[in-house]
């Protein structure tokens, strides 16, 4: 078969649904990176869904830009996870909301990967959460995807064996846990890893990779994080541009306030946790515009009612009239 008649069919199975809505990760192409495109520490710091987990090594997660995106079917970014030190594990994970999201029996897990590996060989695994009042952990079998990698980008396959659902009890805010890199306890040198289009899918075959808009990357991305901040720009930068903004005046003389509502772009996963920032970027703090045009940084702001929709914002007691402003953080990551 031509490349061009292949390209054709794939083309046409993606129109009709057939190849659509089949990869299980978010952010499997690397677009997003809200928090930041560089991080030296562990947790969800640089790259949207993906999560930096280690013990004893010296890391750098970042995202970078594909010189040659032709070689590996037109994905424009990938991830580097740089590990300078030796370490007992480092990894990068993205745990899958609801386990029950990634079914018993194989799924298949495929990427391109290139940079060296870690001592031991470059590994996936996890675990099945179960949530709140579910059924304990289990753990699925390790799988060994290669012991090598080169300075040439290779698309590597992996079959996972997912175990049974049968008997067990889900609960609230469950998840199945992927992890790729460094396999637990297994001390390793140094490694470097660049990886991207990372597809999880149900079945024994690895597809080609689900390319999705940004907008539709980035609107599954902000189910679990969001920020006022336009995007490129640093949290905490000082900066107006996306503020936040309302005015209203309430109270009696000694309990003035003014408080307003923050809707979130998108329903969140759950409940999140809220960092708000002024004008100047000072956290916990929101900006004042006073009567007239003088705005004050540094203002004490209070949160209620906050749920998965949105959340209130009251200035501090005794505040004049005039508008309060702030910039935001919220995460809802697993």
């Amino acid at each position: 078969m031509s490349k061009a008649r292949e390209l054709a069919e794939l083309g046409a199975a993606y129109d009709s649904g057939a190849l659509s809505n089949r990869n299980i990760i978010i952010n499997g192409g690397m677009e997003i990176a809200q928090r930041g495109t560089s991080s030296t520490s562990s947790g969800y710091v640089s790259l949207d869904r993906f999560y930096v987990n280690q013990s004893g090594a010296s890391t750098t997660f970042s995202q970078e830009t594909n010189a040659n995106p032709s070689e590996i079917g037109g994905l424009q970014k990938y991830a580097r996870l740089n590990v300078s030190s030796s370490s007992d594990f480092c990894h990068i994970r993205q745990p899958i909301e609801d386990v029950t999201t990634v079914p018993a029996g194989t799924v298949t897990l495929s990427f391109y990967a290139k940079g060296t590996a870690p001592a031991g060989g470059l590994y996936t695994y996890g675990i099945q959460n179960f949530g709140s009042g579910g059924s304990s952990d289990v753990d699925w079998t390790a799988v060994l995807i290669t012991s090598t990698l080169t300075s040439d980008w290779v698309r590597y396959t992996a079959q996972i064996t997912v175990p049974s659902l049968d008997g067990k009890t889900v609960g609230a805010g469950s998840y199945f846990l992927l992890d790729i890199g460094q396999h637990s306890n297994s001390a390793s040198t140094a490694f470097d890893l660049n990886i991207t289009g990372v597809q999880l899918e149900v079945g024994t075959e690895a597809t080609p990779f689900e390319h999705r808009s940004f907008d539709q990357e980035f609107i599954l991305c902000q189910r679990y994080y969001q920020k006022s901040y336009v995007y490129g720009t640093a949290i905490g930068t000082a900066t107006q541009e996306g503020f936040w903004s309302t005015g209203g005046h309430q109270g009696g003389t000694s309990t003035n306030y003014i408080e307003g509502i923050i809707n979130f772009e998108r329903l969140m996963r759950a409940t999140p946790a809220i960092v708000i920032y002024d004008h100047s970027g000072n956290s916990g703090k929101c900006a004042r515009l006073a009567a007239g045009t003088a705005r004050y940084a540094n203002e004490n702001i209070g949160t209620a009612q906050l749920c998965a929709r949105g959340v209130v914002l009251y200035s501090a007691s005794g505040t004049a009239a005039g508008i309060i402003q702030a910039h935001y953080t919220v995460d809802a990551e697993l």
